[in-house]
């Protein structure tokens, strides 16, 4: 009768959901997956709006570079990663940290975020425009010398080789390497986690110290590129945690 037919639909809904659990399992999912939860999540890449007053701060992009790599440790199994680099000891400006493709708005990027970021990486690591699809711009970050930082997360397109398609700029880069994105989605993985205040605001800072598989080396990741790329991973696997990225 009519009462059958109302508990149906509700037995169904709960049939689906438990066929569903297996699916949640990171590697189950493709990359375009994990990019159309990071495009619906991010900013359009035309947005101009800003929490950290860009109208009254120098600007800067970094770039979020994903894509897809099959490692020995993954057992052959195609998993999305992000490229991050290596500042050189001798700079300036955050020697030695790890950081993502980036820099400084110049006056030839007419204002574009996105552009700059795309120049930046071009220059410091040696992927093209063409190589590249911009995906979205994440929110703006204040840094701690007073720019504001736009990430542009983008996916590089396949076929993309870490070991043979960069082309280092020594003066900038000593070393890029690659980390599963999945990393940074878990908490076992962070080595050290405290609470700071930055402007009347709390913020997380997280540090994680990543051992790349190719080369051995040990790689600290810490500080605005680890808010980021643990905010954007947490994103893209399903959870919306506050990651200070705010």
């Amino acid at each position: 009768g009519s009462e059958g037919m109302t508990k149906q639909p509700t037995l169904v809904v709960v049939v689906l959901a438990f066929l569903r659990i297996p699916s949640i399992t990171p590697l189950a999912y493709p990359m375009e997956h994990h990019i159309e939860r990071i495009r619906s999540f991010g900013r359009s890449l035309d947005a101009t709006l800003s929490d950290a007053e860009q109208d009254k701060r120098p600007r800067a992009s970094v770039l979020v570079p994903l894509f897809e790599h099959a490692g020995e440790e993954d057992g052959g199994k195609m998993r999305t990663h992000v490229l991050l680099t290596k500042r050189p000891e001798n700079l300036k400006s955050h020697p030695g940290q790890v950081c993502f493709p980036g820099g400084r708005q110049e006056a030839g990027d007419k204002g574009d975020d996105v552009l700059t970021a795309l120049r930046e990486t071009k220059e410091e690591v040696g992927v093209e425009h063409g190589r590249i699809d911009p995906i979205c711009k994440w929110k703006s970050i204040e840094s701690v010398n007073g720019l504001c930082v736009t990430p542009v997360v983008a996916r590089i397109k396949p076929p993309f080789d870490i070991h043979s398609d960069l082309a280092l700029c020594p003066r900038e880069v000593e070393a890029a390497f690659a980390v599963p994105l999945e990393y940074f989605a878990n908490d076992e993985n962070v080595a050290e986690c405290k609470e700071i205040d930055w402007k009347g605001s709390k913020f997380t800072m997280r540090t994680y110290y990543y051992t790349c598989s190719s080369s051995g080396r040990e790689f600290k990741i810490w500080g605005l590129t680890a808010g980021i790329i643990h905010h954007v991973a947490q994103v893209a696997y399903g959870e919306h945690a506050s990651s200070g990225t705010k």
